[in-house]
């Protein structure tokens, strides 16, 4: 199912392309410290439907998903806010009906927007889940302040695609025992290209809802939605490729407290190993 997978997230890479994952940002306070463990939960669904004639029976249904955790330990925090860590990837899914586990290690920072970065590109559209609600919390953060009422609309135009999403807050509720506001999002578009490039008529929409801590700069949770179906030249047929995106904050550890110093410190241990030291230039993080 390689290249339904491809096609299935089709839109949701298209919506990426509508904004640069990487947000310029003022040095800001992190809600973070070193000890701290995040917890996302991440759910995907994805589906291609080929269409062939007007019998059922032509028609052809190929289906993928995946759940799982992502679970960022933070080792240290930047100047501008940036958390960095050490990820956790614990997925299980399906894949045409056979099982698949995907598990890994690697590394990962929380952005001063609250994008979820990792080096590691895990496939099922896990890794697009993450793109999906990074590009929320970066253009989230280049707006900078929030209020109920507040839209606005990104627009993209690619060789492969044209797609306008519209962002709206529409309220502010406690959700997973944070306070943040809820913004609903739209789009919708037009495929020129095909993933390997070919001339293609289709469209595209896409639907969300998103959860923002903004005192925090923190992303709680994200419901996103794609829809891409491709028009052949036969009138009576039409392939279709949806994706289900979930993305939602399970748990914040917070590090315990750093111990009070001694009067009389005890001299050093020179068998205990040192803490881990944040690479000076990072490996840049992968949205996708």
């Amino acid at each position: 199912m390689r290249r339904s997978v491809v096609l299935a997230a089709a839109a949701a890479v298209a919506m990426l392309a509508a904004s640069d994952l990487a947000v310029s940002t003022a040095a800001t306070a992190s809600p973070f410290l070193p000890g701290d463990q995040v917890v996302y939960s991440v759910t995907v669904e994805l589906q291609q439907h080929h269409v062939r004639g007007k019998a059922k029976r032509d028609d052809i249904v190929s289906e993928s998903s995946a759940q799982g955790t992502a679970t960022f330990a933070i080792y240290a925090v930047g100047q501008d806010g940036t958390a960095f860590a050490n990820v956790a990837l614990d997925f299980k899914g399906t894949n045409e009906g056979q099982p698949v586990e995907l598990q890994t290690t690697t590394p990962g920072k929380i952005t001063a927007a609250g994008q979820l970065l990792t080096k590691a590109h895990l496939g099922l559209g896990v890794s697009d889940a993450f793109g999906a609600a990074n590009t929320t919390s970066g253009e989230i953060a280049r707006h900078e302040t929030l209020a109920v009422g507040k839209s606005w609309t990104n627009a993209a135009k690619t060789s492969f695609l044209t797609l306008d999403v519209k962002r709206t807050v529409v309220g502010r509720t406690r959700y997973q025992g944070f306070a943040a506001y809820t913004l609903q999002s739209v789009g919708n578009g037009s495929l020129l290209r095909t993933a390997d490039g070919q001339p293609a008529s289709g469209t595209i929409t896409v639907g969300g809802t998103t959860y923002y801590d903004d005192r925090n700069r923190m992303l709680i949770g994200e419901a996103f939605r794609t829809l891409l179906i491709v028009q052949p030249a036969i009138p009576s047929m039409h392939d279709d490729y949806s994706s289900a995106f979930d993305v939602v904050l399970d748990s914040w550890t917070h590090a315990s407290p750093a111990p009070l110093a001694s009067a009389a410190p005890s001299p050093l241990d020179t068998s205990s190993p040192l803490a881990p030291v944040p690479d000076e230039s990072p490996t840049p993080m992968l949205g996708l």
